[in-house]
């Protein structure tokens, strides 16, 4: 979904857009196969042109995402309510592979082409940011056992737990500061 910066500049107002895009109008990263939007992603966008042609973008979107657990790779839910606000400037030509230099400021900026925006790739970003490095189903879950593979959140095993020999020497150190 596009939004020409024309009919911004036209009214000379605030433009609202309300968007609810399919599960599947939501492209995630493709090599990320465990985690997908699983309804439908809803919120509004206000679009405020600044000085200089910048593009204010401020709302909310909602969503769900399904992942799997990265301890025990059980399947769960996980709600995303984020706001955003953030800043597009046109998108800088470059001829000849020059390089363009950025000033600090620059870097928080996204950049839009061709005198319209992709509300797709703005509401995107926000869902991205709420998904954390590690999707864990609990932040107390054990995870599998590294012997047999057992989940250890829903049975336990007889595995004997297996220590490294290589901190043998700092086990021992440990064992005799802490007898004295």
């Amino acid at each position: 979904m596009f939004v020409e910066l024309g009919v911004i500049r036209e009214s000379r107002a605030p433009h609202r857009v309300d968007f609810a895009f399919s599960p599947d109008q939501i492209e995630l990263d493709s090599q990320e196969i465990s985690l997908r939007v699983t309804e439908s992603v809803k919120g509004y966008c206000e679009l405020t042109l600044l000085a200089e042609d910048r593009l204010r973008v401020r709302g909310e979107v909602k969503t769900e995402l399904s992942a799997a657990c990265s301890r025990c790779l059980s399947g769960f839910s996980r709600p995303v309510e984020r706001y955003f606000d953030l800043v597009y400037a046109p998108d800088p030509q470059v001829d000849g592979g020059d390089d363009i230099n950025l000033k600090y400021d620059d870097l928080e900026i996204g950049f839009y082409r061709d005198d319209r925006i992709d509300l797709r790739s703005v509401i995107l970003e926000p869902i991205l940011i709420d998904v954390p490095m590690k999707m864990v189903c609990d932040p107390d879950c054990k995870g599998l056992c590294a012997q047999c593979g057992i989940n250890l959140n829903t049975s336990s095993c007889t595995c004997e737990p297996t220590t490294d020999t290589r901190w043998q020497e700092l086990a021992e150190f440990k064992k005799r500061f802490t007898e004295s």
